[in-house]
Parts: C-alpha cells; structure tokens; sequence
C-alpha cells in the first residue's frame, strides 16, 4: 500500500497512542531549562557586584564561583538580619522565591526542631560582627526540614562600618 507523508504521519500518531508512547523530551527542552537558570544567577551576580559598589563593600567574595562552582545560595542582609537580597538557587533549596524572603529575617527559615544551641552561637558571633559556619536544621517552605551548611561573614565598608552580613548555604 502506497500512501503519502501526511498519511504516513497519520498512521504513525494512531500507531503511537495505541501503545500510548510518550514523545522522548527534546534537547532543546533541556537546554532552555539550563538557560534560564543560569541567566537568572547571571543577574544575581550582577546584581550582587552592584549592591557591593552602592554600599562600598571592601571584600573579595568571588560571586561566580561561590553560586556557579560550589553550587551555593547567597543571601545578604542589613546588619539586624533582615533580608535584602537572596539568589534565585534558593528555590532549589527550600522552595522560596527571592522575592518571597526580601525584609524578612533569617530566622524564617528555623522551626520547632531548629537547634537552640546553634541559635545562640550565630547570635553571639554576629553581635561581635565576626565570621561563622554552622550546620542548622531550616524548614522549607512546604514545611519539612533540611539541614543547610551555611558561611556567615561580616561586610564591611571601606571605613571599616559594618554594612551587611553574607551568607552561603547549601543543603547538606
């Protein structure tokens, strides 16, 4: 039986359903996903150079490398904890939106099982404006819990004023 390309084409979609085959995901699907994500944390790093420029931060924090290369979310906030930037990775990590977590404080992400303990070193340390790493159980936003390895580091401007506090995190 002769038949031409749009019965052909016909014949291979009744063919597909009868034995309900699912399309294969095309690489463009993949890549534009890829694409977006790292055009997103491109604008983070950016944004991020710029705030540092605004606020005249004298630090030597490798932004590309630190969200690129060690896969870690950045949030920066004013010296009392309250969130004024966060990397769009964070999504990845505990299912908030930058937009989401920007004028809140830290401890949004702590719940009932969040160490006490921890609480209280972070608290000591960043009252003496100095540097920390701590393991701590954070919630995300649908509520189950996650342990994130963060890096806490005091900025400072170039007359020595602190500025901001930075924060790397990564779920462990």
């Amino acid at each position: 039986m002769k038949c031409n390309a749009k019965e052909y084409c016909q014949k291979l979609v009744e063919e597909t359903e009868k034995i309900n085959f699912k399309a294969p995901l095309n690489s463009w699907d993949i890549y534009i996903q890829g694409f977006q994500r790292n055009s997103l944390l491109l604008k983070d790093i950016t944004n991020l150079k710029k705030y540092a420029v605004e606020n005249k931060w004298n630090h030597d924090f490798n932004f590309n490398q630190k969200i690129f290369h060690q896969g870690l979310t950045i949030i920066v906030t004013e010296p009392d904890l309250r969130i004024v930037f966060a990397s769009h990775n964070m999504l990845e990590m505990n299912g908030y939106l930058p937009t989401e977590v920007i004028g809140n404080k830290l401890s949004m992400f702590q719940g009932i099982d969040t160490d006490q303990v921890v609480k209280d070193k972070v608290s000591v340390v960043v009252s003496n404006k100095l540097p920390f790493e701590v393991s701590i159980l954070n919630y995300r936003k649908n509520g189950t819990p996650y342990t994130s390895n963060i890096q806490g580091f005091p900025v400072f401007n170039r007359k020595q004023e602190l500025v901001n506090f930075i924060t790397f995190a990564k779920e462990s």
